[in-house]
């Protein structure tokens, strides 16, 4: 299978830039070759001089616009998994790149209009107000609740000793 050498370089980009935690045959995985594939790629791009001069100057996938992203996904919505994989080598990106853009769409929710500070401040100092008033009414009624078993105790003993 040929690869573009935007995809290459970006593969390998995202071999050398990987993480403590992330495996080489993860990276290899995610972007769908085989490990032994990304690590000749790799080989060969540090065997070669001014190997920092030969680094991808496309925009990476978190530089696209969400104009972009969304054209991305449209174009693959109809594509089986070959023509997927062909399109994001020329666009020189990863299929879990459009993937992840198309979840992104479908699972986003209209976000609320921001609130003025004065309304913020308003609707604090009320919840406050109100908090202050239920602890208020909370203490009256556990003080009833004490008096009404205190009465009925009361109540209980003048029975006892009016029968004695």
């Amino acid at each position: 299978m040929q690869y573009s050498y935007e995809f290459k370089v970006q593969a390998v980009e995202k071999a050398l830039g990987r993480g403590p935690d992330v495996s080489f045959n993860s990276v290899a995985q995610s972007c769908g070759i085989d490990h032994s594939t990304l690590r000749r790629w790799v080989a060969r791009f540090q065997n070669q001089p001014y190997a920092e001069e030969n680094m991808s100057k496309e925009k990476t996938p978190r530089q696209w616009t969400p104009e972009q992203k969304l054209q991305a996904v449209i174009d693959c919505e109809s594509m089986d998994q070959s023509q997927v994989s062909a399109y994001c080598r020329e666009k020189g990106i990863f299929p879990h790149h459009v993937e992840l853009w198309k979840k992104e769409f479908t699972e986003s929710s209209p976000k609320p209009a921001p609130q003025s500070k004065a309304k913020i401040k308003q609707l604090t100092e009320e919840n406050k107000s109100l908090r202050k008033q239920l602890r208020r009414k909370e203490k009256a009624l556990a003080e009833a609740a004490a008096l009404l078993i205190l009465k009925k105790k009361v109540d209980q003993l003048w029975e006892t000793e009016e029968v004695d």
